[in-house]
């Protein structure tokens, strides 16, 4: 893996979790049942929209950003707790073994989430590329080509996908 797909993959994760950390907070104000994986849904759906690559780079990126973005959620929820926007409720307190059973199981639920939001946007957003043609088959002046890789239109001459970097073989003139 080179450095710039490390790069492309730790930003998608990070704008994921960011976007889904949030997106869980806002839903816990009202008491939203579930909101931690919804919002973890949506940071995975983001992040491999970010990512723009394929079903199994994106479904890593929507997991990542999924699982990471409950301790970002329930950091900023807890923010809010102590500033009173979120009301802690009346009553007894959860013991602590009932705590770290949800947070084990909110945990995999992000992760699946994400994974499931990742996978979807990952076979949704990257398209099929055409039909490859024979490196030998002459191209017309002004026909369009498409990267190898996700399918993209090429701009004339251009040796590398803008969208993906992917490199594109030669074709005879």
């Amino acid at each position: 893996m080179s450095i710039s797909k490390t790069h492309e993959l730790g930003t998608s994760v990070a704008i994921g979790m960011v976007i889904g950390g949030f997106i869980a907070t806002l839903l816990s104000i009202p008491d939203f049942p579930f909101s931690a994986p919804v919002g973890a849904f949506v940071g995975g759906a983001c992040a491999a929209y970010v990512l723009y690559q394929k079903i199994g780079p994106s479904t890593l990126a929507g997991a990542l950003s999924g699982l990471l973005s409950l301790p970002f959620f329930l950091g900023l929820s807890q923010i809010l707790v102590i500033f009173e926007v979120i009301p802690i409720p009346p009553g007894p307190q959860p013991t602590m073994v009932e705590l770290q059973s949800a947070v084990v199981a909110i945990t995999l639920m992000d992760l699946l989430a994400g994974a499931i939001a990742g996978s979807m946007l990952g076979a949704v957003r990257h398209r099929q590329p055409p039909p490859s043609e024979p490196a030998t088959m002459l191209r017309a002046p002004g026909q369009v080509k498409y990267c190898v890789q996700c399918g993209a239109q090429l701009p004339p001459g251009s040796m590398t996908c803008p969208h993906c970097g992917a490199k594109q073989p030669e074709t005879s003139l």
